[in-house]
């Protein structure tokens, strides 16, 4: 870990700390300009899990009463909350996008799709910002102002394992 990313990570309770989160709940309200671009103008109340360690998010309720939405690379599902049976999916659901253009309109499944992927990245960048095996980091240039002392940025990549539903290969995919 690099000397930047260390104060950071020590400034927020350290590594150990950072290595025993298994998942992240939160309570959110989705909506925005998009989505009622996309044919969802209703604002959704919606409890949000995702896994620490691997591209999963559920989300609870969604659609329909009494179901949930869970979210992975390679597949999306509606499910019961009560017995977990599952009421629709889409396999590979990123290809369902190819010829989209702005004013295309989503079914829930796409939503859950877009839902699951952005609100993953966003609650779980810090988890692999802060030191795992799977992230690399490099320190950018320290910019002095003025009025508010130094300012030190950083650039994290983070990799982690794709597995494909139909085979038993798994794959690497990068973000930045």
């Amino acid at each position: 870990m690099n000397e930047l990313l260390g104060l950071a990570v020590s400034a927020h309770g350290g590594l150990e700390r950072w290595r025993r989160i298994r998942s992240i709940d939160v309570s959110l309200i989705i909506s925005g300009q998009l989505l009622e671009v996309k044919g969802f103008p209703e604002h959704q109340h919606t409890k949000v899990t995702i896994d620490a360690d691997r591209p999963r998010t559920v989300m609870e309720p969604y659609g329909e009463e009494g179901a949930r939405g869970i979210y992975t690379p390679g597949r999306v599902w509606i499910e019961s909350r009560d017995d977990g049976r599952e009421i629709v999916e889409l396999k590979e659901p990123r290809a369902s996008f190819a010829g989209h253009v702005r004013d295309t309109k989503w079914d829930q499944l796409q939503r859950l799709y877009f839902l699951g992927y952005a609100i993953w990245n966003y609650l779980a960048t810090p988890l692999f910002s802060f030191g795992t095996a799977s992230t690399s980091k490099r320190s950018l240039a320290t910019t002095k102002t003025a009025s508010s002392g130094e300012f030190y940025r950083c650039a994290i990549r983070k990799t982690y394992r794709r597995t494909a539903i139909r085979s038993n290969s798994t794959s690497t995919a990068t973000d930045y």
